[in-house]
């Protein structure tokens, strides 16, 4: 069945609320998030800030929908985040990683999906924004390179040396997109997320986005979930 979610993603949809969706999976979120993490969280922030923006809906300006697109289809949907500025001492072990943890509710995979760039943006944004007035990156940034994952659940983005360069003055968070944005909206082409948002309710409410600082298994003991901000 094709949701509501998934055809605004395509462009198939102008504004539409998404009809109920399953709700998520049988397992304790906690111990989800703990599976999927290549570590020890040391602590985990709320985000501030969850967009998403459509190159095809220029104008569609919704920062306060329970979900966050991010597709590769008709030049793009693109998700934004930001966060509070992480205290130097938690990252001030070098084999620290910190992750950007997303939970997609609604995963749409098709072929040759491609990679995903995350960039650090350069100016502050207002939640309620559009694609004809989304921020810009960093000039001369390179990105951060992931691939593409074809299932649900938590997604990880590694944004440690994004995280190690902002100061108070620069911390306007990152902007998510697929580094090919021009597949086509046809069913079975395209590939992309719906992602639980920070304003998502009911059972989602477990699985809003969040900021990870993670000690890898060779620098210390596995084990429990840390201190957390959520």
């Amino acid at each position: 069945m094709i949701t509501t979610t998934a055809a605004l993603l395509a462009g198939w949809l102008t504004i539409a609320a998404p009809p109920p969706q399953p709700g998520p999976p049988d397992v304790p979120p906690e111990q989800e998030l703990r599976e999927a993490v290549p570590g020890r969280v040391v602590h985990a922030f709320r985000v501030t800030k969850d967009l998403m923006i459509l190159s095809y809906l220029p104008d569609w300006a919704h920062g306060n929908v329970d979900n966050v697109g991010l597709a590769n289809n008709n030049g793009g949907v693109r998700a934004l985040y930001s966060w509070e500025i992480v205290p130097a001492e938690l990252i001030a072990d070098k084999y620290r990683r910190v992750y950007l943890a997303v939970y997609s509710r609604e995963t749409t995979a098709g072929p040759q999906a491609g990679e995903i760039a995350i960039h650090p943006l350069a100016e502050d944004w207002p939640e309620i924004s559009a694609w004809r007035n989304q921020p810009k990156f960093v000039d001369g940034s390179a990105p951060v390179v992931v691939p593409f994952a074809p299932e649900n659940g938590w997604k990880l983005f590694d944004v440690t040396s994004i995280v190690r360069d902002q100061t108070p003055e620069n911390n306007f968070g990152v902007i998510l997109k697929f580094k090919d944005e021009q597949r086509p909206s046809v069913l079975g082409q395209w590939s992309g997320y719906a992602l639980v948002s920070r304003e998502s309710e009911g059972a989602w409410q477990s699985r809003w986005p969040r900021l990870l600082v993670v000690e890898p298994p060779s620098s210390g003991p596995a084990g429990g979930a840390g201190s957390s901000d959520n």
